[in-house]
């Protein structure tokens, strides 16, 4: 894919003042993204592995609640994230297919070229998810597979990008998963029954007592 923005990725920064390259493994770029650091996706990085490292715990809690109807709502909200994130990653590799064919255009004509490969480029088929996915937990590996046949070459266009401009468009898309995600991780909390917090508050509770007592030079 031809990119024309300033390299400005934090690797290339750091490059340029000397210093060293910082490298983070898949799980530790996951990590900071969510924590609101800016992060550059390398080559390599894997949009199936990310697709099920955000969607596989979540649907292990939800089965485990027994109750499908109530998550499904979330469930659907995460799986249209994840397939507009997959649409992202089809015209962005259509797009870098589509530059390399046209280099023998005219620039005034590869504009055109690019917007009709945009249109021709073959979307995924939306996954159904019903309550049956929802309540065996199998949503998860559905999405996974949705991102399966990208993976790999979206990896390479990483790799080759002279620039955080792919890497920026992935990581737009991505933060909708990651709302969505999110969204299902509240609901889930908020569905925590409450008897697992009382436990803590009594030991809590006794920890101060035997503080007390210790202060006063009772020992039990």
């Amino acid at each position: 894919m031809t990119i024309r923005a300033k390299n400005r990725t934090p690797a290339a920064l750091a490059r340029r003042a000397g210093g060293p390259v910082p490298t983070y493994t898949q799980a530790e770029l996951q990590e900071r993204r969510v924590q609101g650091y800016r992060v550059t996706l390398p080559g390599g990085w894997s949009l199936t592995t990310e697709v099920a490292a955000l969607c596989q715990p979540l649907a292990e809690r939800v089965a485990a609640r027994r109750a499908p109807r109530t998550y499904l709502r979330y469930v659907e909200d995460a799986t249209d994230a994840v397939r507009q994130l997959v649409d992202t990653v089809v015209a962005l590799l259509a797009e870098a297919d589509a530059q390399r064919r046209t280099r023998h255009l005219p620039i005034d004509q590869r504009g055109r070229a690019l917007a009709a490969a945009r249109a021709l480029a073959q979307r995924p088929v939306m996954p159904e998810i019903g309550t049956d996915d929802v309540a065996s937990g199998t949503w998860a590996q559905t999405l996974a597979e949705l991102a399966e046949p990208y993976s790999d070459e979206l990896a390479r266009l990483l790799g080759n990008a002279l620039t955080s401009v792919v890497s920026d468009r992935v990581l737009r898309a991505l933060a909708e998963v990651d709302h969505a995600a999110r969204a299902l991780e509240r609901r889930l909390a908020r569905d925590e029954p409450t008897r697992a917090a009382n436990p803590a508050q009594a030991i809590t509770e006794a920890d101060r007592a035997r503080a007390e007592l210790a202060e006063l030079g009772v020992t039990l």
